[in-house]
């Protein structure tokens, strides 16, 4: 839609999504061509439609057990009570982002911490589609604020770790990461 068409709707004082809705298609006409109202009218119907149709889990209540059972080269995970296999380096960044939810108050961790290097973003990306079919439609389980850090869109409560599995991986990678989680709740104990 053009910039005159914008400014006409706006002097019309259809300046947002539920005056233009209000309004309804006989109004629209006045101001914009009839497919181009309609067209107009479906999106912001069907915005509003997915706005109200989030999924419980939205909220963060979606349920994550980082598992950490051995299946060949790859680490179990429930997900939305589904299990998944990961591979270890999309298992130790998950398990790294579950730690710092764990231990940071905000459960931020920058990228630089999740993995060294300059790939952070292609493996966050690799992860978040090897999560994605386990997901409600619409939920993103990780979160980025921007600037460089990233955090599981999840409750504490909802997050659960076999510490017990996990100390069995024979990986220095993941040994590292349990030690620091350990030595954080010591000193915060």
């Amino acid at each position: 839609m053009g910039r005159n068409r914008i400014l006409t709707l706006e002097r019309a004082g259809l300046v947002d999504r539920d005056s233009i809705l209000k309004a309804g298609s006989e109004q629209l006409k006045k101001y914009l061509p009839e497919k181009v109202g309609l067209a107009l009218l479906n999106r912001l119907s069907a915005e509003k439609r997915e706005e109200h149709q989030q999924p419980e889990e939205a909220t963060g209540k979606l349920p994550l057990c980082i598992e950490a059972r051995p299946i060949k080269n790859r680490y179990s995970v429930i997900i939305n009570n589904q299990s998944i296999a990961l591979p270890a380096k999309s298992f130790k960044l998950l398990t790294r982002l579950a730690v710092a939810l764990l231990n940071n108050p905000d459960g931020w961790i920058h990228k630089d911490q999740l993995e060294a290097g300059f790939n952070q973003s292609r493996y966050i990306s690799r992860l978040k589609k090897e999560l994605l079919p386990y997901l409600p439609e619409g939920y993103s389980l990780i979160e980025n604020n921007r600037l460089g850090s990233y955090r599981l869109n999840l409750t504490k409560e909802n997050l659960k770790i076999e510490w017990g599995n996990l100390e069995k991986v024979e990986d220095e990678e993941l040994k590292s990461i349990i030690n620091f989680a350990v030595d954080k709740n010591k000193s915060d104990g």
